[in-house]
């Protein structure tokens, strides 16, 4: 693994299509200013991933704004009709994991809405929709 800026958007990118490539999933190109950040294919299963990353933010105000527009630009993917997972991608920070707690776990389960934590080391921690952030 190598180092991650958490304040640069493409690294936390980066260092998740890594962790899904590693798993067999395959990255598909994506018009960046109005699509998916990262949306990766899984051949066998036929699946994809839809995935919303944010950077780290210095405030609260500015980690709450972007966390609930990671999570509206997810259910807005929602209605591609394709088959697929839905993910957002964040810095494994305390600000992050506490506006993140907000969501109650019945709309993660309800929506599949899944949770990455990419920490400065590039560790990924996935968080199911059936899983509290700790």
């Amino acid at each position: 693994m190598t180092k991650v800026d958490l304040t640069d958007e493409e690294e936390i990118e980066d260092a998740v299509v890594e962790n899904l490539e590693e798993g067999g999933w395959e990255r598909q190109k994506e018009n960046k200013k109005h699509g998916v950040d990262i949306r990766m294919w899984h051949n066998e299963w036929r699946k994809y991933w839809f995935i919303e990353v944010k950077r780290k933010y210095s405030d609260r105000s500015n980690t709450y704004k972007y966390t609930a527009m990671a999570i509206a630009q997810v259910i807005y993917r929602m209605n591609q009709k394709k088959a697929g997972r839905y993910g957002i991608a964040v810095p494994n920070t305390k600000l992050f994991k506490n506006e993140l707690l907000k969501i109650p776990l019945w709309i993660k389960e309800k929506l599949k809405i899944y949770i990455f934590l990419v920490d400065e080391n590039g560790e990924i921690t996935r968080i199911t929709p059936a899983e509290e952030i700790e």
